[in-house]
């Protein structure tokens, strides 16, 4: 049985200049964001990865803190920073740190939805995919905190059918409860993933990854006025 637990906490908000200014322009903005450029917001992540079978007993634990600056109005920078990792040897746990601080990744986001990134050539796939797997627990349509809806959403996890369940959401903000069925999503093959999976290609399947697995990816999200994740949980 693999069980990821994730959090991811606001911290506060202050002003600092963006390192990857040029960038500003080079991506269209028809709906800005309401954060304010050369604004830094600072979370705090937590992660840990259980292994739990007959087998096997691993786990592994996560801690570091996120920087996301506000570029321009549609852009974004992503960089880790103080990535604590426990469970692995001492001599895995530098490289591991060094990796995941070594570079910062930009990204383009319109009401709420993350498009296009970028990421420095040299920066380790398995590095880019712990990235976005954070980047993906900020990811929430404006309008789904609106209404109930279904999206086809694309993360680390591939594209995949996510639901949106808003809760007690007003002018101050609220929650909104985010769910996927992994055995859905595709264009996740060649994953650094525990388990591995292979196409299923079928359009009138709800199943697109084989093994069939009973996974599911579930996320409670608190948004603030301005309707920007403040804190996400996510297993």
């Amino acid at each position: 049985m693999l069980i990821r637990l994730l959090a991811l906490s606001w911290a506060v908000a202050t002003c600092c200049a963006g390192p990857l200014r040029q960038d500003a322009n080079s991506w269209d903005c028809k709906s800005p964001s309401p954060m304010t450029p050369q604004q830094t917001i600072l979370y705090t992540y937590v992660g840990e990865n259980r292994i739990e079978n007959q087998d096997a007993q691993h786990h592994l634990h996560v801690r570091a803190n996120v920087e996301v600056g506000v570029v321009s109005p549609c852009l974004f920078s992503f960089k880790l920073s103080d990535v604590d990792l426990q469970g692995v040897s001492v001599a895995n746990r530098y490289a591991f740190k060094e990796a995941l601080e070594r570079h910062t990744v930009l990204f383009h986001a319109e009401d709420g939805i993350v498009g296009e990134m970028r990421h420095d050539p040299a920066e380790l796939p398995w590095a880019l995919n712990v990235k976005r797997a954070i980047i993906s627990m900020m990811q929430i349509p404006r309008t789904a905190i609106d209404a109930n809806s279904i999206v086809s959403e694309t993360d680390v996890f591939g594209t995949c059918e996510t639901r949106y369940t808003p809760g007690n959401v007003g002018r101050s903000g609220g929650t909104v409860t985010k769910s996927k069925n992994l055995a859905s999503c595709y264009g996740r093959f060649g994953s650094s993933l525990p388990i591995i999976y292979t196409p299923y290609e079928s359009k009138v399947s709800p199943f697109q990854t084989i093994p069939m697995t009973n996974g599911s990816f579930v996320c409670q999200q608190t948004v603030d006025a301005n309707r920007w994740i403040t804190k996400a949980e996510c297993k």
